[in-house]
Parts: structure tokens; C-alpha cells; sequence
């Protein structure tokens, strides 16, 4: 990435003659900072092209403390960022605080996430004069009537260059609004820090029982996740099947409760906040995403880059993220399903693996090539 060229920057004046090309200045503006997909995937795309470009990441919601304090991955922001404060329900304020601060520093491109932040970024890049990009991480939310109308004014208003991270994304996307996108850029992650592992030291470093089958699952405890449906397949596996949760979320309490009440106590482990990913990944014989909704997951990425087999359910663009010869696809909200997804990972080839597949298709310094040949088109 070393070699990306760099081009002049609208705002910036050449100090000298001897027209020097300086950094394009791009933001990312998301929700909120805080644990999830979209979060981890604008930290790692800032972070990834700091040498390159001036990058900068804000937060609609929150303030910088209160997002350091809850959110550990907070501090591995190497570039400038902040927690722009929106106060609770229609904020227009907020579309005059982000236009300052793109013309205070400057900004040439806004990258934004999701329809919060193509509404108050996209309008305030308006004002400001920036060119916008626009990722669609999923296209679920426009099955709500006021989220198309809502899109389809910005997206006139705003132009904004589009981007899906999956094919899904952009078929969902073209059918809702019936109009393309500009672009899709799958989603990659840092294959070099997903590697495989030592399964047993592994385990032993997270407390985890040695001679099992250990099915895990990472993310948010909401009910999106569908983790009660991977805990009611675990009921429909022999005892030596046990399940691991990486997370936290409102639904800890009612999840434990469901454990208890299935008497499957010895055989869940909630582990909670996880920092070291890759470790909780290598300790596993199956990884499973039991969602309701995705868009383009990481997580089934970076399981398979540890040479971890998936079971995921097949919404949105999670099937897209898979080995085709080690992953497994089921039916949504249908723990029998996920049950028989699980016996059959079991069943694969162990010299089979998946991470070749992620590392040709899906490796995050490709995914940002891409990402860098739309910011320099100036």
C-alpha cells in the first residue's frame, strides 16, 4: 500500500513551486463508537491509510471520554477523532458542528456509514463542500417505507458515491431504491493478525474445558445475534458438544436464564469483552453465527483465517463470506437447522482449510486499494 499515490488536496494552497502533492484529508463518521461490525471495520479503515492520507473518524453520538471508557478498541485510534455529542431525537445543530469541522480542517472527502450519518455528515459535506462516499453495510433497514423515502431523498440531494460491501447489499439496495450503486467493495480483514493456533493453550488461557467440541460465537448480545437459537441447538447435541460467547449486551441476564432453564449450565461459557480476538478464534473447533440480519459479518471472516471452520444462517451477505468447501449455510431462526449445521462441520475434511479462501478474497489491504482509488479521484 506503500505505493499508493497521493494527490493534491482541493483546500491546500502549494507552500512552494515545486507543487509537492499533499494528503487528500478524509473523515469517517459513524453512529456511535462502540462494539460492533461497522465500528471495528471504519477503525481499521482509517487506521490502514494514515501514511497515505490525513484520516479522520467521528462519532455522531457520545462524547470522547465517555466512548474511551466503554469501548477498549478506542484506544487503538491512531488518528485524530471524536465523539460529536447528538443530543436525542432530530439534532441540526449537529449538521453545523460537522460542517466546521470539515472546514477547519480541511476535509476533501466524507466516508460515511450507515443512513444517521449519510443524513447529518452527508448534508453537512454539502455545506462544506466535500465530495461524499457512502458504504452500505446492509440493506435490511430499507424494508422500512420511511427509511427508502429518507434514502432516496439524500442520495438525490447529497450525491453521494455508493459503495455496497457485498453483492446482497447491492441487489437489496438496487431493489429497494431502484437505483445501483457505484461500487462494491467486499470487506476484508488483516489476515497477517488472524493466523492459526495452538488449540489447547489457547483454551487454557480463557479457561476453556481441553476435551470438547467447542462451537464459539462473537458479537453483540442483542437479539439480531440470535444467540438463543444457537443455545436451543446446543440442546439437541450430546454433552460433549459446548458452546463459547464472546460479547456483552442487554440480553446476558435472559440468555443465562435460557442456559439454566435448558440445564446447560456446564456447557455454556460466557466469556464477555474479548480482546484478544484471534486467541478466543484459534480455541475453537466451530465458529457460528446464528443471526437474524447481517450485512457483510467480519467475524465469519476472521474465524476461517484461523482456520475455523463456519456455521453461519444465511441472511444478507453472510453466505457471500464463506469457503465453499468448509462452510455451512442453514436457515435462520431454526435451531434444528443449526444443530444439524453444527454435527456436519464436524464431518469436514480437517486438511481442508479455510483461510486460503479469506486470504485471496477477502485480505483488507485489497479492500483498501479500492477504497484509495475512489478518495484520489478528486
Amino acid at each position: 500500500m506503500d505505493s499508493f499515490a497521493q494527490q493534491d488536496s482541493k483546500h491546500d494552497t502549494p507552500l512552494d513551486d515545486s507543487n509537492v502533492p499533499s494528503k487528500i484529508n478524509v473523515v469517517h463518521v459513524v453512529q456511535h463508537l462502540s462494539q460492533g461490525g461497522i465500528e471495528t471495520m471504519a477503525v481499521n479503515m482509517v487506521n490502514s491509510l494514515e501514511e497515505q492520507l490525513n484520516m479522520h473518524l467521528l462519532s455522531l453520538t457520545g462524547n470522547s471520554q465517555d466512548i474511551t471508557a466503554n469501548w477498549s478498541r478506542a484506544s487503538t485510534i491512531n488518528v485524530p477523532w471524536q465523539g460529536m455529542q447528538k443530543s436525542p431525537g432530530i439534532d441540526m445543530g449537529l449538521i453545523n458542528r460537522l460542517a466546521n469541522y470539515f472546514c477547519e480542517y480541511n476535509i476533501d472527502v466524507v466516508h460515511t456509514h450507515h443512513i444517521g450519518p449519510l443524513l447529518y455528515a452527508g448534508l453537512a459535506a454539502r455545506k462544506a463542500n466535500c465530495r461524499v462516499i457512502h458504504t452500505e453495510h446492509d440493506a435490511w433497514h430499507l424494508s422500512s417505507l420511511k427509511h427508502r423515502w429518507l434514502q432516496k431523498g439524500l442520495l438525490k440531494l447529497i450525491n453521494p458515491t455508493v459503495i455496497a460491501d457485498a453483492a446482497a447489499v447491492s441487489e437489496a439496495f438496487e431493489n429497494y431504491l431502484h437505483t445501483p450503486v457505484d461500487d462494491v467493495i467486499v470487506n476484508g480483514i488483516d489476515v497477517e493478525m488472524f493466523v492459526p493456533g495452538n488449540k489447547d493453550m489457547a483454551r487454557e488461557a480463557l479457561g476453556l474445558p481441553a476435551h470438547v467440541k467447542l462451537i464459539g460465537s462473537a458479537g453483540r448480545l442483542e437479539a439480531v445475534k440470535g444467540h438463543r437459537y444457537l443455545l436451543d441447538a446446543l440442546s439437541q447435541l450430546p454433552n460433549e458438544y459446548h458452546v463459547a460467547i464472546a460479547g456483552s449486551g442487554s440480553l446476558l441476564a435472559s440468555l443465562q436464564t435460557q442456559v439454566a432453564t435448558l440445564n446447560l449450565t456446564s456447557r455454556v461459557h460466557f466469556l464477555g469483552h474479548i480482546d484478544n480476538v484471534t486467541q478466543f478464534y484459534q480455541a475453537l473447533d466451530c465458529f457460528c453465527l446464528p443471526s437474524l440480519k447481517e450485512g457483510y459479518p467480519l467475524s465469519s471472516l476472521e474465524a476461517q483465517s484461523c482456520e475455523i471452520p463456519v456455521v453461519l444462517t444465511d441472511v444478507g451477505g453472510s453466505k457471500d463470506t464463506l469457503c465453499p468447501l468448509t462452510g455451512i449455510a442453514v436457515l435462520p431462526e431454526n435451531s434444528a437447522s443449526l444443530a444439524q449445521g453444527i454435527v456436519s462441520s464436524f464431518d469436514i475434511d480437517q486438511t481442508v482449510s479455510p483461510r486460503q479462501h479469506v486470504v485471496e478474497h477477502n485480505n483488507f489491504i485489497n479492500t483498501m486499494q479500492q477504497y484509495y482509488l475512489h478518495y484520489s479521484k478528486g
